[in-house]
């Protein structure tokens, strides 16, 4: 392909410029079509590598690791317990009183 390139270059007329103009048009075209091949080509590779990876055939497994299932759940239960320390603390920090005589004398003032 690129060879084929190099010699439409060399034999261009750079003293016709309807020579220069056609040759150079079928630089582009050529050029467009390499590039869209080599899109769809890399847009199929990182199907690919997603498709291993989901597979577990990218690395080593470890036969050692944890399963998926397990890890997931181990996620979820992290979660809550956070979620729950979140909660347990939102209700332990009340103003009370005293906030609200706070908003009060800034109403007067």
């Amino acid at each position: 392909m690129y060879a084929d390139l190099l010699r439409l270059i060399a034999a261009v007329d750079w003293d016709n410029p309807a020579s220069v103009k056609e040759a150079l048009t079928r630089v582009v075209e050529e050029l467009e079509s390499v590039v869209s091949t080599n899109l769809q080509r890399a847009t199929r590779l990182r199907q690919s590598i997603l498709k291993w990876a989901f597979e577990g055939k990218l690395v080593d497994q470890d036969p050692n690791d944890e399963p998926a299932s397990v890890l997931l759940q181990r996620i979820r239960e992290e979660r809550g317990a956070l979620k729950n320390a979140n909660q347990q603390g939102r209700r332990t920090r009340s103003f009370g009183v005293q906030g609200n005589q706070r908003r009060a004398s800034r109403g007067r003032g």
